[in-house]
């Protein structure tokens, strides 16, 4: 069902403290750390806000917060995490749910996830990245011969033939990347989606990966997924389907839905995406914040980004892409072949 697994090395998660303040300070948390060098291999913003930065830049990352007014203690830090990464995911809503249930039923809880072009991601503590691998490789029924073997050196990773549209080497390196410019391999454009936020009971995800198992009867796929731990109670979901399943799969979720354990579901429409990717972007620091500055700037706004891996995602409300891709191309570079019209 998947060709692969990545383990990452030790990260360090950032969250807000409080979520009624959750864009501001991650901004001003991203503009700080990309200012002064630090990466950043796994960012959400929208309905979740979070990123993730190597262990071995949190000494940094504490003197930096902490000298800062606008961040001080309105961060929540969780130490020892780590991503694993399944691919390819195939825009699968079995592989996505059963992938659910397997961490859920082995009591490794979900800190965050996001899908990039070929991979699922999910955030889970460091030290459980090798169990999490094998009730992965388990329910996924990948080869455990084929397993990424102990992550206590760094990321692991093993290498699928025939490639998985992104990079296939580790998700850090030790080494930071730079270059004057930014060149990607040009804006892949999706418009017509929709968007569903889901406010998942923690407690409940092994039954919601069955119900998110069974979504794959109605012949659907997801475009994107991304999602992050609100607290100890709530796992918060984003969804990015193609407008016209929206309605089957609202009527298979909504009644799934516990109000009264602080479950919710709505639903946004229509949406559009920017995915772009490049070489490098696992290496180097400040692609997320390039991109989301220029939109800033500008006054374009996003509903929210999963960036993970090597790809950047940019959730956009109606009328986003053709506002937002001349800004983006003006920090990117573009091959020739692949520039819209309007970008020269």
């Amino acid at each position: 069902m998947i060709k692969g697994i990545k383990l990452s090395s030790e990260l360090v998660l950032l969250k807000p403290s409080d979520p009624a303040k959750s864009a501001p300070v991650m901004g001003r948390l991203r503009e700080v750390l990309s200012k002064n060098g630090i990466n950043m291999p796994f960012v959400t913003t929208g309905f979740n806000n979070s990123c993730a930065v190597s262990a071995e830049d949190m000494y940094s990352v504490h003197v930096l917060t902490s000298a800062d007014e606008d961040l001080g203690s309105r961060l929540v830090i969780t130490h020892g995490v780590g991503l694993l990464s399944i691919f390819p995911h195939r825009s699968s809503f079995k592989v996505l749910g059963l992938s659910m249930e397997a961490l859920a039923n082995a009591g490794i809880p979900i800190l965050g996830m996001a899908s990039s072009l070929a991979a699922l991601t999910f955030v889970v503590g460091y030290g459980q990245l090798d169990a999490a691998a094998g009730h992965l490789a388990d329910s996924l029924k990948l080869d455990k011969d084929l397993l990424p073997t102990g992550n206590s050196t760094g990321g692991k990773a093993f290498p699928v033939a025939g490639g998985t549209g992104e990079s296939s080497g580790n998700m850090e390196t030790s080494a930071a990347y730079r270059e004057s410019e930014i060149k990607i391999y040009g804006f892949q454009e999706t418009e017509g989606l929709g968007m569903l936020e889901l406010s998942l009971d923690i407690n409940r995800i092994s039954g919601w990966g069955a119900s998110i198992r069974e979504l794959e009867e109605l012949e659907v796929g997801f475009t994107l997924v991304w999602a992050s731990a609100k607290d100890e109670v709530l796992l918060e979901f984003c969804f990015l389907f193609e407008n016209r399943y929206l309605g089957r799969i609202r009527e298979r979720l909504e009644s799934l839905v516990r109000s009264e354990a602080g479950e919710s579901l709505a639903l946004r429409f229509p949406v559009e995406l920017i995915g772009f990717q490049g070489p490098h972007f696992g290496d180097r620091c400040g692609i997320a914040e390039a991109a989301f500055g220029v939109l800033k700037d500008n006054g374009v706004s996003m509903l929210g980004a999963a960036c993970s891996g090597a790809v950047v995602n940019l959730v956009m409300p109606e009328g986003g892409i053709r506002a937002g891709v001349p800004l983006l191309g003006r920090v990117f570079s573009v091959p020739s072949k692949a520039r819209r019209p309007e970008q020269g």
